[in-house]
């Protein structure tokens, strides 16, 4: 919303284009001539920007969709994953798979179907998988081994914030786990945590 809005809880008035000689007083007439012509130049200049922008982020996009029972592989990150135990060269993303597609979720994730010894949660974001080409299905990569993700204990809520969670505004934790170093908080949903761990104290 606007900023006019956010402030004064109704939509600004919207400025009619001045009709040059509608008015006698000279100073006036300039003024709003020069009013307008700064709208323009302002509305061009927005334009301009937003499609530069546009632009710069359509060339780093690209449009994947998958379809149920589709085989897809999966990106994996151990960097940014800290439920994947070390390994060599952890900071590299690799793919594993292929995996079913079994569901998609919203406009943007899909599920997948996992093997039954993975902790990994099996909703993932199209960015991270991967169409699986030609018909013959020959799984030949398995998974990382995994720190049980369902086995970490928080320690403390160190912050707290808004976020965009859907239509919705959502709260997110930085969660501080037992036995963990503090600069490895990671960023929780506040309603997820609350659902997961409801004997904890906040």
């Amino acid at each position: 919303m606007a900023p006019y809005e956010a402030l004064y809880s109704r939509s600004p008035l919207t400025i009619l284009s001045y009709l040059p000689g509608s008015t006698s007083v000279h100073d006036v007439d300039l003024n709003l001539q020069a009013r307008d012509h700064t709208l323009k130049l302002l509305k061009t200049q927005l334009l301009e920007a937003q499609t530069r922008m546009k632009k710069y982020a359509d060339s780093h996009r690209t449009e994947r969709s998958f379809q149920i029972n589709d085989w897809v592989y999966l990106r994996l990150q151990p960097y940014r994953q800290t439920t994947i135990a070390s390994t060599s060269f952890s900071k590299l993303s690799r793919f594993y798979g292929p995996f079913r597609v079994l569901e998609k979720i919203g406009s943007v994730a899909y599920r997948v179907e996992l093997p039954a010894t993975s902790y990994i949660h099996h909703v993932f974001h199209v960015s991270q998988l991967k169409r699986k080409l030609g018909m013959t299905v020959n799984v030949v990569v398995v998974l990382p081994d995994i720190i049980g993700y369902d086995k970490w204990e928080p320690s403390a809520i160190l912050q707290r914030r808004m976020y965009k969670k859907g239509h919705h505004a959502g709260t997110q934790w930085l969660v501080h786990r037992k036995n963990h170093p503090e600069d490895e908080a990671t960023w929780e949903d506040a309603d997820e945590f609350i659902a997961r761990f409801p004997d904890f104290k906040t």
